[in-house]
């Protein structure tokens, strides 16, 4: 590789020229504002099997930070594996006690070239989940974004950069937060919301990019597909939804006499809606308390439903519900032990540049489910700093009272999206 960057190469917003790969001239970004920086290094094509390793840490941090981070009063729905590939990321510039505890939090159970393989494999199986449309099947589309952006002086050596292409196919963007905070924060945004169908916009409020900041580093999840037995939408009509705690409220109820993977447990049903091709599923769980079932759930007790599922007759009744989510993902790493890559003159990120740290980060996430299928998006950003800033008959199944969902790619069992379902409206 590799990319050089040097200061003197960065004149002004309008004067962007002779940065590059190996001599390679950057192209401009649709936006005006930043300056893209494509790598030589190719990505890495996986080594078979080497997804089981992110699927297995992905499978252990949903759950744990499911439980940590989950707001049971409202509903509720989150990416662990948006937040996993990001961090992933970042770790690769990380060293000392913060990439420990990185390592920790997100429970990985290797980093350096390892980690990143592993996460390489999977991206790549997941990528092989996006179909065009063909005479059996509507299209499907499963993607993955992930974009550096950072201040053109920052001086971030192959130790982190070539990652970053061999194993993440991240572009680099010359971005001058320095002279133009909000115009860069929106050229960020512009391109999440593009990455993620138009789910969300503005990943990155107003506010959170300053004259301080140095780089911003962001992945971004897209999932549109459809049921392998879609609902009839006149079949939908006006039910009851048993909130938690006890109020009534009225949702729109879909309805379908089909068979699906079901099962009854101790205390819990369990059904799994497929998508076509069968490649990927939502599995619906209805615990008969709520709260008592959610704060001791874990990653081996889903795996067990999930493998007790059996195909059985149903007349379902499941809403069609629409949630977006905004975790305060700063203080919720931190309250999972990623403590000191938040401390101003503690954080160690050797491989971006000695002396900064991550300010703040941000995480959204939206779906969409209805009649047809599901459409869902999630983005997750780090904000990197030089200095500190200021605080920031057939078995009926009716679904009409809090249950938990999530959907994951059923080869590597990869969580994508994880969530919950409280209150109707």
């Amino acid at each position: 590789m590799t990319l050089r960057f040097h200061p003197a190469l960065f004149a002004s917003l309008l004067t962007l020229t002779a940065l590059g790969c190996d001599g390679a001239a950057p192209g401009a970004d649709a936006n005006g504002v930043t300056e893209v920086v494509k790598s030589n290094l190719a990505r890495e094509a996986p080594a078979p099997g080497a997804e089981v390793a992110a699927a297995e840490d992905l499978a252990q941090f949903g759950w744990g930070f499911y439980d940590l981070a989950a707001d049971t009063a409202h509903n509720f729905v989150y990416s662990p594996y948006s937040i996993s590939v990001a961090t992933a990321m970042l770790s690769a510039g990380a060293e000392g006690e913060t990439l420990s505890q990185m390592q920790a939090a997100l429970r990985f159970r290797s980093t350096g070239t390892s980690l990143h393989k592993s996460q390489n494999a999977l991206s790549q199986a997941l990528a092989q989940r996006n179909h065009a449309a063909s005479a059996d099947y509507n299209a499907q589309s499963l993607r993955v974004s992930n974009d550096f952006w950072m201040l053109p002086d920052l001086s971030p050596t192959n130790e982190f950069l070539d990652p970053l292409a061999q194993y993440y196919g991240a572009d680099v963007h010359l971005t001058p937060f320095d002279a133009h905070p909000e115009e860069s924060r929106q050229a960020i945004n512009a391109k999440v919301g593009e990455d993620t169908g138009g789910l969300i916009p503005e990943l990155l409020p107003k506010g959170s990019i300053a004259g301080t900041t140095v780089f911003v580093l962001t992945d971004a999840l897209y999932f549109k597909g459809s049921w392998a037995k879609p609902f009839n939408e006149l079949d939908t009509q006006p039910a009851a939804f048993h909130d938690l705690g006890g109020a009534q409220s009225t949702v729109p109820m879909m309805h379908k006499v089909e068979e699906f993977p079901y099962v009854a447990g101790d205390g819990f049903v369990a059904l799994s809606l497929p998508y076509e091709r069968d490649e990927l599923e939502m599995v619906i769980l209805v615990p008969d308390d709520f709260m008592t079932f959610q704060a001791t759930l874990t990653a081996d007790d889903a795996a067990q439903i999930q493998a007790n599922l059996q195909t059985t007759p149903l007349s379902l009744g499941l809403p069609k519900f629409a949630v977006k989510s905004t975790i305060p993902l700063k203080a919720e790493l931190q309250a999972a032990g990623m403590v000191d890559a938040f401390k101003h003159g503690v954080a160690q990120f050797p491989h971006i540049e000695n002396g900064i740290f991550i300010s703040n980060a941000f995480h959204q996430t939206r779906i969409v489910v209805d009649e047809k299928g599901t459409e869902a998006a999630a983005a997750t950003a780090y904000v990197g700093s030089r200095h500190s800033l200021p605080p920031d008959p057939p078995v009926p199944v009716t679904v009409d009272r809090p249950f938990i969902y999530w959907i994951r790619d059923v080869q590597t069992n990869a969580v994508l999206f994880f969530g919950h379902y409280v209150r109707g409206g």
